[in-house]
């Protein structure tokens, strides 16, 4: 098995990302309400183009250093010259996911984000020469909702139903046939706010973090059948509750025998437990892209060719 060290990441534009505050987007249901936005644009929150652009900066330096391959894509000029102008495409990771050779793109259940999907399937299919392939009407996916890891011993899917429904989680399973699918009810907006999974050096899946108090019972039980050790999180180390806002700390980049992040945990515990898998572990902030509701995953997105 080939070990995943490339991603996509998208350049900011030349003009900073939100000047004008932090916009508030909702989904279909009421858990997939984006508080980090609310509380932004509550305080009036505008970004310091210089201190959010030290932020990306210090964050790219990270990746870098832990031998990941960025590919850059240009921020769409089509995202920024309408009215409203659309910022949150700095998070390529929920505009769509290589599976099988091809680029599958997200169906999104916030409306004015669709554009953002359309955008980058262009871009995608212009850069490296793959089929897009499109969900159903109606099969809501945003894949700030998705984890699929390929291990020597099969494919695992987790999906969340905050802004994806069954529909669309259907739609994706039957194109890439993972051998192993978690599907989960969470409080967060996207289900990597509240969890992640840890992936040792040989592609393994090792561990799973998660904050049973964000989950239903009902996906508890699911997660406990995983087979790996489950990782109990307070919710302060992900996006929160509610309004109780939380540090996004879970919200990393997990590739085989990497977690980076922007904060480090603050459940007792749980930085030795990472470390015992002999995982590396590297930290850099990025507030102004927590009020967005985003961190290191949202910002990064697996290349699969």
């Amino acid at each position: 098995m080939s070990v995943q060290t490339s991603i996509l990441m998208v350049t900011p534009p030349p003009g900073g990302l939100w000047p004008h505050g932090y916009t508030v987007h909702k989904g279909h249901t009421p858990e997939s309400l984006n508080y980090a936005t609310v509380a932004a644009a509550t305080s009036g929150i505008i970004p310091s183009p210089e201190l959010l652009s030290l932020q990306w900066n210090q964050a790219i330096d990270h990746l870098t250093n832990a031998k990941i391959e960025i590919t850059f894509l240009p921020y769409p000029q089509e995202l920024i010259s309408q009215y409203p102008p659309d910022y949150d495409g700095i998070f390529i990771r929920d505009v769509g996911m290589f599976a099988n050779g091809t680029w599958i793109k997200a169906n999104f259940s916030v409306p004015e984000r669709q554009r953002e999907s359309d955008a980058f399937a262009r871009m995608i299919e212009n850069k490296f020469y793959v089929e897009i392939k499109e969900l159903p009407p109606g099969a809501y996916l945003e894949c700030g909702e998705v984890f699929f890891i390929e291990t020597p011993s099969g494919s695992y899917y987790f999906g969340g139903l905050g802004r994806s429904n069954l529909a669309g989680h259907d739609a994706m399973i039957k194109i890439i046939q993972p051998d192993h699918v978690f599907l989960l009810e969470t409080t967060g907006f996207h289900l990597d706010t509240t969890c992640a999974p840890l992936i040792d050096q040989f592609g393994n899946l090792s561990a799973f973090m998660y904050a049973p108090a964000l989950f239903s019972q009902k996906s508890i039980e699911l997660l406990s059948t995983l087979g790996v050790p489950l990782i109990t999180l307070s919710p302060e180390d992900t996006c929160g509750m509610g309004e109780n806002l939380g540090s996004m700390a879970v919200n990393g980049l997990s590739l085989p025998g990497i977690f980076i992040n922007a904060e480090k945990f603050q459940t007792p515990g749980v930085e030795a437990h990472i470390s015992s898998f002999g995982i590396a572990r590297s930290t850099s902030p990025l507030p102004y892209f927590h009020h967005a509701g985003g961190s290191y995953h949202c910002l990064t997105n697996e290349v699969r060719l």
